[in-house]
């Protein structure tokens, strides 16, 4: 007859190490599952077996009492019990889903898990891809550390997994152009941040599409350096003034209608006014002004002086302070015309007179009678 401890050894599974059986969890703690195997010897899942999510809570997934299917990495794990994986499992189910995904040209997501000279590594879910420099989004690879981004597999071998972030960065971007445009209108007034300054003006995201700023629509003053207006990060609130949807550009505006100097023009600028005004640029044929911030007026070379002057920088220099008088506005072309002749005398030439002429002839004939 059999004893009691020989019927109980009888009732026990028997185990292989790389085999995957079902138990019952007994136990759990921040870094460990305790399951009962029906075995002589209960089963242990390390945190580090567990999942490939850094964030994975063990308390909140699983509770005592559960049915787990586990894999057996060791029968003695050293301390008399049964090493278990849940990883390798995932493993095992996650290679099935990569290669199906890769066959269907999915977009998968991964971690940066290294950064190399060439490239980048990327963990998905335990399956390492090669991400070469030439096929990031992104040439500074820094900035890729510890990322979670979105790639295509591109070569799929037994070793040699290559994937691309580029593409799909594209595709990303694109998406996100595309809805952004279809929530905009001209007229709208948005909220954007400043991403890029050049010399022509700064661009502006207003929510995942960039607007440029030019300098021109950042003030109604004139000669503005776009890096003294603007600061990258600055947030500013603007206005669309035109989109082109075909070419992907939204032009922006800054400046306010109300502060528009030319609502002065008939007011605090009439015709006949005399101005202070700035020289700020010198041409051939004349010299533009600046009458106040905003407002450039023209005043021709033949307006410049009585005398004749070979170039307006021979009497004129730029930034020099002169008084001139407008002499013509024309609101619709925004133009305004001035003179500074019109506040000089004009100069008088004197004239021989008759006298002179007599005298000089009286001299001449005294000579004639000295020599004869």
């Amino acid at each position: 007859m059999e004893s009691f401890e020989e019927m109980f050894e009888e009732s026990l599974k028997t185990l292989k190490a790389n085999t995957a059986v079902e138990g019952e969890i007994i136990a759990l703690s921040d870094d460990e599952i305790f399951v009962n195997l029906g075995y002589k010897a209960d089963g242990i899942i390390a945190k580090n077996e567990i999942s490939y999510d850094e964030n994975y809570n063990i308390k909140s997934n699983h509770k005592i009492g559960d049915k787990i299917t586990v894999y057996v990495l060791k029968l003695n794990d050293g301390r008399g019990n049964v090493e278990l994986s849940l990883k390798k499992l995932e493993s095992e189910k996650n290679k099935i889903d990569f290669d199906e995904a890769v066959k269907n040209n999915e977009v998968i997501q991964g971690t940066v898990i290294k950064v190399l000279d060439k490239g980048i590594r990327v963990s998905a879910k335990g399956i390492i891809v090669f991400i070469p420099k030439t096929q990031l989004s992104n040439s500074n690879m820094e900035e890729y550390a510890n990322k979670n981004i979105s790639f295509r597999v591109i070569t799929n071998e037994r070793n040699r997994i290559i994937g691309s972030e580029k593409s799909v960065s594209r595709e990303v971007r694109s998406k996100a152009i595309e809805e952004a445009f279809s929530k905009i209108n001209v007229g709208d007034i948005v909220k954007g941040t400043v991403k890029k300054i050049n010399e022509y003006g700064a661009f502006i995201d207003i929510g995942g599409v960039e607007g440029l700023l030019h300098v021109s629509q950042m003030t109604w003053e004139r000669n503005v350096n776009a890096h003294d207006f603007v600061q990258i990060g600055q947030e500013l609130e603007v206005k669309i003034i035109d989109i082109d949807r075909e070419k992907g550009r939204i032009a922006l505006q800054y400046k306010k209608e109300q502060d528009n100097p030319w609502l002065k023009i008939g007011s605090e600028i009439k015709e006949g006014d005399v101005v202070n005004a700035t020289v700020q640029k010198l041409l051939a044929f004349g010299a533009f002004v600046e009458i106040i911030p905003g407002i450039d007026g023209f005043i021709h070379i033949a307006q410049i002086s009585y005398n004749r002057i070979n170039q307006p920088s021979d009497v004129l220099k730029v930034g020099q302070e002169i008084q001139a008088k407008i002499v013509k506005i024309d609101n619709e072309n925004k133009k305004i015309e001035l003179s500074i002749k019109a506040l000089l005398e004009p100069e008088v030439k004197e004239e021989n007179t008759n006298s002179e002429i007599e005298v000089k002839d009286v001299v001449v004939e005294d000579k004639k009678d000295e020599v004869e």
